[in-house]
C-alpha cells in the first residue's frame, strides 16, 4: 500500500520538465549513428522534432533530420504525452491506495473495539 502511494505520487510529479531534462535530455545530446537514429525514431513516434527547440538538434555532431513541415518541440510533445496517459495511471494508483488505507484503518480499529469488550459479548449470535 505504500509501495502504490509512493509509485503514483512519482507518476503524478513525473511529467515536471525537470525530471523529464534529467531523464532524456543528456542522452538526447549524444553524439554518433545510435544516437541519431535513437533521435530519429523518437521524432518519429511523438512528430516532433528537437528536444527543448525544433531546431536544436540539426547542429554539427547531431545532424538529424525533421521531417515534420511545422514541428514542435519533442519536450512538449513528450509533456504532453505523459500527462495523457500517466496522470490517469497516478490518480487511480493513489485513489485505490487511500480506499486500501482506509478498509486496513477500520480493520485495526475494530480489532482494538473488540479486544477492549469481553469475548462472549462482543460476538452478537
Amino acid at each position: 500500500m505504500l509501495v502504490q502511494l509512493c509509485m503514483g505520487a512519482f507518476l503524478f510529479t513525473y511529467e515536471t520538465t525537470g525530471v523529464l531534462d534529467s531523464i532524456v535530455r543528456d542522452r538526447w545530446f549524444e553524439e554518433g549513428i545510435e544516437a541519431r537514429q535513437l533521435r530519429v525514431d523518437y521524432q518519429n513516434f511523438y512528430e516532433c522534432c528537437g528536444w527543448s527547440d525544433p531546431f536544436d538538434s540539426r547542429a554539427s555532431g547531431y545532424n538529424t533530420p525533421c521531417p515534420i513541415a511545422s514541428p514542435t518541440a519533442c519536450r512538449d510533445e513528450t509533456l504532453d504525452w505523459l500527462g495523457e496517459n500517466y496522470t490517469p495511471a497516478a490518480i487511480f494508483a493513489i485513489s485505490f491506495a487511500l480506499i486500501q488505507l482506509v478498509a486496513v484503518l477500520a480493520t485495526v480499529m475494530l480489532l482494538m473495539k473488540g479486544k477492549n469488550h469481553d469475548h462472549d459479548d462482543w460476538i452478537p449470535w
